[in-house]
């Protein structure tokens, strides 16, 4: 599906540029100029004879939607080559439990080819372990199975993570908030069907204060060849604080294959970029960042990630991360949602002001960009940024600080990567085998090996026996019935907020994006524990806060007239 492109060169702005270089050199004529560099090195500088991308998937393992009704995924006639030979970069996030997550080949319908996502530097969510996704050989292809974040056996503990499979549930009921908002720091969680006894049953959705500094991601479903894989509610960090996600990488030719060929990533995506321009792929069960701005990227199911919130019908996906920045963000900027739908409008309509979709374009735009200034013109330089760039520049990399990595610990990464590949294997296998005795009618409880990649054993101690108070679950790895569908909490019809919090900071503004999305840097914009090194839980069991008076903003909204 090729969407063509506009391009155009700001000529004024290259001559003033150029005068502006010539003066330099007069006036400086005594220095000497800087070492020569090969032409064209900084337009792909980890390319390794593919193209740098600033559009494509975002890492699964980095962050996912959650879709309501996942599906096996579409076939792919072509076969996916091996996965690439992959070093980490020599630099990381400094924090406690910063892992690396090697890349994995995905299927890009624009291409009609696979391009490769790089690995990414990842704090795993609390109590949980990395299983990886894989590619099942099915009679007319190939099928992506998806990855997800599963509880982890805690620390301590001989026994092995346990998977549960269960038969396809029904329908999701739901249909968004079914209450006014109780307050102005609380976020809907979806409710989802729930295996007890014999059968599925429903748990409505509910309103729940936000945490500062922590994603609620709900309970939802994960397809797999052998039936749907459960995966209870966690804890996860916002954007920010995550680690750090590099560019995808495309290979018109199949370099990767020569002997000897490493690939490592170099080139980060900015997370406040990412954000400012994020899709769900609904079919896939994906996010997309970059240029998927044209409409007809809406009919094949690729549509911006604030689109459950405005839907028409029930929405067929939730998405954590805009449910959460859509209430941090209110305190600063009470239009913040407006806004990053009329930046979306705009750029759907104004093929000019979308950003770059590969690295070397990125680089040309910046040759270009006009120097007035005119807020008609986009700076696409925080989309994407070479990582020995990224930690002195003053808006991406604030607060962002990166740590080295030796060349034993970097070799032990990639040891632990081969160990991650040779776990995928085992979940192919064991999938396979359930898989061949027929789709599932009653619940199949596996256990998985342990992932080299989980949450540190300090925090899962402390997040261990405790999460949200609708998703404790007992024994199997089944969810306890939802609060609000016991006798005892009719009337609260599930509603479980943590008592108030004052927010610890200001949350991140980025001034080229203009939107308050959250940066890159490990910055704990909103009191979590990154820059303390500490796990702190989230606190449950006040009662929302009563309804606060409109604020002037709200009454402007209600007097301004539609248009």
């Amino acid at each position: 599906m090729a969407i063509p492109r506009i391009g155009r060169r700001t000529t004024c702005a290259a001559a003033v540029v150029g005068l502006w270089i010539a003066g330099s050199l007069a006036t400086r004529a005594q220095d000497p100029p800087p070492a020569p560099t090969p032409i064209g090195a900084d337009e792909a500088p980890d390319a390794s004879g593919g193209q740098v991308l600033t559009q494509g998937p975002v890492h699964e393992a980095f962050a996912a939607p959650v879709v309501h009704d996942p599906r096996a995924g579409a076939i792919v006639s072509k076969q996916p080559p091996e996965p690439i030979q992959e070093m980490p970069p020599d630099q990381k996030p400094a924090g406690v439990n910063i892992q690396w997550i090697p890349g994995y080949w995905s299927w890009d319908t624009t291409r009609n080819d696979y391009l490769w996502v790089s690995g990414v530097w990842r704090e795993p969510p609390p109590g949980t372990q990395w299983v990886p996704g894989y590619w099942n050989a099915v009679d007319d292809g190939y099928q992506w199975v998806p990855g997800c974040w599963i509880p982890a056996a805690g620390p301590g503990t001989s026994g092995s993570p346990q998977a549960t499979y269960l038969p396809s549930p029904p329908g999701s009921l739901e249909n968004g908030p079914t209450s006014p908002q109780p307050g102005p720091n609380t976020v809907w969680t979806p409710g989802y069907w729930s295996w007890q006894g014999g059968g599925y049953a429903w748990r409505p959705g509910f309103w729940a204060a936000i945490q500062p500094g922590w994603v609620w991601i709900p309970a939802h479903y994960v397809w797999s060849p052998t039936g749907y894989l459960f995966v209870p509610g966690y804890w996860d960090l916002p954007v920010a604080n995550r680690g750090l996600m590099f560019a995808p990488v495309y290979y018109p030719q199949p370099v990767y294959t020569q002997v000897g060929f490493v690939y490592t990533p170099s080139v980060a995506i900015v997370g406040s970029a990412m954000t400012s321009n994020l899709f769900v792929s609904v079919g896939t069960g994906q996010y997309l960042f970059g240029d998927y701005y044209a409409p007809n990227f809406v009919s094949v199911g690729i549509v911006p990630w604030f689109s459950f919130s405005v839907a028409t019908g029930p929405p067929v996906f939730y998405d954590p991360l805009f449910s959460y920045y859509a209430v941090v963000n209110v305190r600063e900027n009470p239009g913040w949602a407006m806004q990053v739908r009329e930046a979306y409008a705009l750029r759907r309509e104004n093929v000019a002001l979308r950003p770059p979709r590969t690295y070397a374009e990125q680089v040309r735009v910046m040759r270009d960009v006009s120097i007035t200034r005119n807020i008609n013109v986009i700076d696409h330089r925080s989309l994407a940024m070479p990582l020995r760039q990224l930690a002195v520049d003053r808006l991406a990399g604030q607060n962002l600080r990166l740590e080295r990595v030796a060349a034993s610990e970097r070799q032990q990464i990639r040891q632990q990567a081969a160990e991650l590949h040779q776990m995928r294997e085992q979940r192919v296998q064991q999938e396979r085998r359930a898989a061949a005795s027929g789709p599932a009618s009653r619940p199949r409880t596996a256990e998985l090996p342990r992932s080299p990649v989980g949450a540190h054993p300090a925090m899962m101690a402390r997040a261990g026996g405790e999460g949200h108070p609708a998703e404790r679950h007992f024994g199997g790895g089944y969810p306890a019935a939802h609060p609000g569908a016991h006798p005892a909490a009719e009337g609260q019809r599930g509603t479980i907020a943590p008592r108030e919090a004052p927010f610890a900071g200001r949350p991140m503004m980025n001034e080229r994006w203009g939107l308050g999305q959250p940066g890159v840097g490990r910055r704990s914009e909103m009191g979590g524990p990154a820059m303390r090194g500490e796990f702190r839980r989230p606190q449950w069991g006040a009662q929302v806060p009563r309804e606060r008076p409109p604020t002037e903003y709200e009454r402007e909204r209600e007097r301004r007239p539609p248009r």
